[in-house]
């Protein structure tokens, strides 16, 4: 067991989000987190990353309490890839995804031959060494998007929370990002963890499928078993077609029409 969350609940203010979310994770897998807008799906994975703390309920990393972790030695374990992130100073592509290995870097100022081998390999992953001297300035939204994920790879956790991946990427990007997160090795050996609004996406890369809603993990396990017409339409309002792919097992979905 790598990561777990054990009765998490989370409000902002008074609006309750994560309502006594269970969720074991063990090393290597690959998780799909989906559910409807407002379902508290971003909330959850900055709960699991750190960024907030539960108000209730417990997350564990490695068996030990999130809260408990050094923030550096935290750090050497776990990165998150945010949704939106701004740039607001002139680096270059190559020097922010060096940024992430500070982690690693202990005291020095400078970058190793490991931090550097790590950036390039995380550049080259993502299909943007060819942006290395580029200003992250003049990117658009799906390049800036890469670089993020290029920073989080280079960081070498053994936990990779993505929120959002593909969402500004289009389809030839999606897929070779999805390609490098779905191989066995994740790329550079990681557990994944990625929320995403698109089911199809999800199903097709995803062995395993936590779906949300309204605060709360509703189905997890399989995209096969969990993807059903009459669960999507209760929790997504919408009638849709479930259809399998060229293995039989995989689904599709196609949304039809908004339920009545």
């Amino acid at each position: 067991m790598i990561l777990e969350a054990a009765g998490v609940r989370f409000a902002y203010r008074d609006r309750p989000v994560v309502h006594d979310v269970n969720l074991r994770v063990d090393a290597g897998e690959m998780i799909a987190i989906c559910g409807p807008n407002g379902a508290g799906k971003s909330t959850l994975l900055k709960l699991l990353s750190g960024y907030l703390e539960p108000q209730a309920g417990r997350i564990d990393c490695e068996g030990k309490d999130l809260r408990a972790w050094e923030p550096r030695a935290l750090a050497r374990r776990l990165a998150i890839a945010p949704q939106a992130v701004s740039f607001y100073f002139p680096f270059t592509v190559g020097q922010y995804v060096l940024l992430a290995r500070h982690p690693h870097r202990g005291m020095s100022p400078f970058e190793s031959e490991a931090d550097l081998a790590a950036a390039h390999a995380a550049l080259a992953q993502t299909g943007i060494a060819a942006l290395a001297e580029r200003s992250v300035l003049e990117l658009s939204g799906g390049e800036k998007q890469r670089v993020v994920l290029a920073a989080a790879l280079a960081q070498q956790p053994s936990i990779l929370l993505l929120d959002e991946p593909t969402a500004s990427l289009d389809l030839r990007h999606q897929a070779a990002l999805m390609a490098v997160l779905g191989r066995p090795d994740r790329g550079c050996g990681v557990t994944v963890l990625l929320v995403t609004h698109d089911l199809n996406l999800a199903a097709r890369w995803a062995p395993r499928l936590a779906l949300m809603h309204d605060g709360r993990v509703v189905a997890d396990g399989r995209p096969a078993d969990i993807l059903q017409a009459d669960r999507l339409r209760e929790i997504y309002g919408a009638v849709v077609e479930i259809g399998r792919r060229a293995d039989g097992v995989t689904p599709y979905i196609l949304p039809l029409e908004e339920a009545p």
